[in-house]
């Protein structure tokens, strides 16, 4: 069941990845009702294929929806909508793949020990997929008349800072001698950082 919800939140957080980077770089070729919707019924059909658990099935179906969805909803040539779904399933991909070996330098047993680090790899995992994002479309905004806000660079700052701070909290779990009321008001604090 904790996995279910994992990948749940995984997709949730995804489709609205995927929302943002195609809103701020595309026009959209329906209502934003519409458009919204699509990319919801989309991502939960993703959903349902990735229970099966084969990782490059997903990716495939990732990649092909994606494509299909720029294609379909916002105003965008076929190749133009290949190369941007490479970009996203790319980016995607590295910043599961990054974190993971990240993770297990710093502990090697990291995926192993209970949920509980499944749970910090979906949360950091999908956290770096929308700082890298963020700024990509900050980068290549569709609309070139208004200028771009430096201090919008600044606020990507406060959920690497909180990745930083929750690593650290992580690592002081770890600690064996800490009592079981340290270890909450951590956790706590943890979630209070999302």
């Amino acid at each position: 069941m904790e996995r279910i919800l994992l990948l749940l939140f995984s997709f949730i957080v995804e489709a609205i990845v995927f929302g943002l980077y195609s809103f701020r770089l595309f026009f959209s070729a329906y209502s934003l009702k519409r458009t919204t919707l699509s990319i919801a019924l989309a991502h939960s059909f993703l959903f349902l294929i990735s229970l099966g658990g084969i990782n490059w099935l997903n990716t495939i179906a990732y990649f092909g929806c994606s494509i299909l969805l720029l294609t379909i909803l916002f105003k965008v040539q076929t190749s133009t909508a290949l190369f941007h779904s490479t970009i996203l399933t790319a980016i995607m991909g590295i910043s599961e793949l990054t974190l993971l070996v990240f993770m297990n330098k710093y502990d090697p047993s990291f995926l192993t020990e209970s949920s509980m680090s499944l749970f910090f790899y979906t949360i950091f995992s999908k956290l770096f997929f929308f700082i890298i994002i963020y700024l990509l479309t900050h980068i290549f905004k569709k609309n070139k008349d208004t200028a771009s806000n430096p201090a919008d660079y600044f606020l990507v700052a406060i959920p690497a800072a909180s990745i930083f701070i929750i690593f650290v909290f992580l690592s002081i779990c770890k600690v064996p001698y800490y009592s079981g009321t340290i270890n909450i008001l951590i956790v706590i604090g943890t979630i209070l950082l999302l």
